[in-house]
């Protein structure tokens, strides 16, 4: 039991770090969001999801979790352009 709280304890920390990076990418998502209204630009931009979901894939050294890893950026990508159309509706009002 103690190596299963250990390997937890292991996930716990990198919970913390993820959590942090989210929060990190959350702030440049809504600078983001800022030039594409400034622009006049859609939210959605399906070939920069494509582009994003490549490069991640390109950067795995295992790549038994491609499948995995295009799965967890698909739905990291999912609240970036639910903020950003947030932030749109708020601005509107």
């Amino acid at each position: 039991m103690d190596q299963l709280r250990e390997l937890r304890d292991q996930i716990d920390q990198i919970d913390r770090q993820m959590v942090a990076l989210f929060e990190q990418r959350m702030s440049v998502v809504c600078r983001v969001e800022e030039f594409k209204r400034e622009q006049g630009m859609p939210i959605l931009q399906s070939d920069r999801e494509k582009i994003v979901l490549e490069k991640a894939k390109s950067l795995l050294k295992n790549k038994d979790y491609e499948q995995v890893l295009e799965s967890f950026m698909t739905h990291l990508m999912s609240p970036s352009r639910i903020q950003q159309a947030r932030a749109q509706t708020l601005d509107e009002k």
